[in-house]
Order: C-alpha cells, then sequence, then structure tokens
C-alpha cells in the first residue's frame, strides 16, 4: 500500500508541477500535505494553475493507458489507486488534488 500511495502522491505532485507552471512566469507554488489517520491516509496537492474539470476529465479517461506512455497516465493512475479523489480550489486560492487510500481498502 506504502508504494501505491507513493506513486500516488508523485503523479500528483508531477502533475501540479508541470502543468501549473508557466515558463514565462515567476515559479509556482505547490504545496504538498500529507495526513495519516487510524482509517486512510490522505494526500494533498495545491498548486497555483489554471485548474481544470476533473468530472469532466475522468469521463474520457480510457480503460487502460500504455504503460510506455510518456505523458497522459497521471491521473488514469491516481484513479486506479485511490479510493477516493477530488479536485477543488481552496480559501488560499490553490487548486487542490485530495486523494485518499484506506486502510482496509481492497483496491
Amino acid at each position: 500500500m506504502w508504494s501505491a500511495c507513493i506513486t500516488a502522491l508523485g503523479e500528483a505532485v508531477e502533475n501540479a508541477v508541470y502543468h501549473a507552471q508557466s515558463p514565462l512566469e515567476t515559479p509556482s507554488l505547490v504545496r504538498i500535505e500529507v495526513t495519516i489517520t487510524d482509517n486512510m491516509i490522505q494526500m494533498q496537492v495545491g498548486d497555483q494553475g489554471q485548474g481544470f474539470n476533473l468530472e469532466a476529465y475522468l469521463t474520457k479517461l480510457p480503460e487502460s493507458v500504455p504503460s510506455h506512455a510518456e505523458k497522459g497516465r497521471g491521473l488514469w493512475i491516481i484513479s486506479q489507486i485511490a479510493d477516493y479523489f477530488s479536485y477543488t480550489r481552496t480559501a488560499e486560492n490553490l487548486n487542490c488534488l485530495t486523494i485518499q487510500k484506506f486502510w482496509n481498502s481492497k483496491k
């Protein structure tokens, strides 16, 4: 489970850095927060990028992604690992991807 969580977190951070960064602007903030409870591990990655519609994107996800694909796999991988994930705008004007993985999950 730990390796799956590290993989999901790595994909989320990579997406935040890649999509939130503009080469012509000052580097943007990426905030990472991990919370571990008796029931789950929750990982949150926040960025200052443009944001996107997660629900619309998820409807377009294929059933599988080629293992050799260099781009476009991050959210698909996260969807295979996470028990729950969401994408919202915070009070601090950050886009926040929240990923939850429950200890007793069969996924």
